[in-house]
């Protein structure tokens, strides 16, 4: 992810990342958070299911 780039390798602020990406510095701040605990930069990936049944695709 390249605002974890600009902040850990290019020494970029929270609030500047913010203005970059326009995004809430709580928004960087989960961001980095969550890479500093996990190692992980993924989307957390949520369930999906289908609204239909397998009666009703056919």
């Amino acid at each position: 992810m390249h605002a974890l780039y600009g902040y850990f390798y290019l020494g970029l602020s929270k609030e500047r990342l913010s203005t970059i990406y326009n995004k809430h510095i709580n928004t960087i701040s989960n961001w980095i958070q969550r890479f500093e605990s996990d190692n992980d930069y993924q989307r957390r990936s949520t369930k999906q299911s289908g609204q239909l049944t397998a009666e009703q695709r056919q």
